[in-house]
């Protein structure tokens, strides 16, 4: 009998008190020495155009000035970066350290917790994370709704096994995409033949 993946009986903690959560901010978009710095600047459109789970770069970046400018703060490698609105839900762990617009909100793990279970767990609550949302324009979720929010945290060796044994299926997945894809651009040259 193979063993349940989730549990009942292991605690749930607000994402609050197992992780800081972090707000971002934009410096004047018309103040030019803001803007083309070195520092990483994260919006929903780079989680949205990602293919992987991990993001080291970003199509903005603002200057060490630009920076200082705004109430943005510098978000810890190995944290996980979620889009907050237009749309809420695009998720990844940044590898480097980086900011954020206010668009997104970021987590950084305490240290009984493990950044890649803490993005797949948020992976698999998205679509209840995405019902907190409320806006006038579009929708948007709060910090404060997020730091109340509730994930399970069971002991760190299940929380690693957990995500070895994900991460064997998602590759496994997309091993068998590129295998389609390759099949269909196969049978397309050989209909064009034809």
């Amino acid at each position: 009998m193979k063993r349940a993946i989730a549990r009942n009986d292991w605690p749930r903690r607000r994402l609050g008190e197992a992780t800081t959560v972090l707000s971002g901010a934009t410096p004047k978009t018309s103040v030019a020495e803001f803007w083309n710095g070195e520092v990483v600047w994260l919006t929903p459109k780079d989680l949205g155009a990602l293919e992987s789970i991990e993001v080291s770069a970003s199509e903005r970046r603002i200057t060490q000035q630009g920076f200082d400018s705004c109430s943005a703060q510098l978000i810890l490698p190995n944290s996980v970066v979620m889009s907050s609105r237009a749309p809420i839900g695009h998720l990844a762990i940044n590898t480097l350290p980086v900011c954020t617009n206010q668009g997104c909100k970021s987590f950084v793990p305490k240290p009984d917790l493990d950044t890649r279970f803490l993005y797949w767990a948020l992976r698999g609550v998205m679509p209840d994370i995405q019902h907190l949302g409320d806006g006038c324009t579009f929708d948007e979720v709060s910090k404060t709704d997020l730091e109340a929010f509730e994930i399970p945290v069971p002991p760190l060796a299940e929380q690693r096994r957990l995500v070895a044994r994900i991460e064997a299926l998602t590759s496994r997945l997309e091993q068998a995409r590129q295998a389609r894809q390759a099949a269909l651009a196969e049978a397309e040259t050989i209909l064009a033949w034809v």
